[in-house]
């Protein structure tokens, strides 16, 4: 739990952009994107690609099952498009450290 904090505070800092007069370069997630990270993030690192593929009934490649998985999370999060794209993201992350 502790690394998708971390890995979602580093999102929240890294992911940067100006937008408006802020030039602090932060963008700050909604509590459904962030909700949709962290889930997605921790599925994808703790299943494998073809476990994952088959629970979210996506095709098993990662980018399909990112889609799929960060779609699911923000759904269940009652977020947008944009918790989507989050919990696209956390999946992404996650797999880095996937069995």
């Amino acid at each position: 739990m502790l690394a998708s904090s971390l890995a979602a505070v580093l999102v929240v800092t890294g992911c940067g952009g100006h937008k408006g007069g802020s030039s602090r370069g932060t963008t700050t997630l909604s509590q459904a994107g962030n909700t949709a990270y962290e889930r997605s993030y921790s599925d994808c690192s703790s299943k494998k690609l073809v476990d994952l593929a088959h629970q979210y009934n996506a095709t098993p490649n990662k980018q399909a099952v990112a889609v799929a998985v960060g779609k699911y999370w923000a759904s269940r999060a009652g977020g947008g498009p944009d918790a989507a794209k989050a919990g696209e993201a956390g999946c992404n992350d996650g797999y880095a450290f996937a069995p």
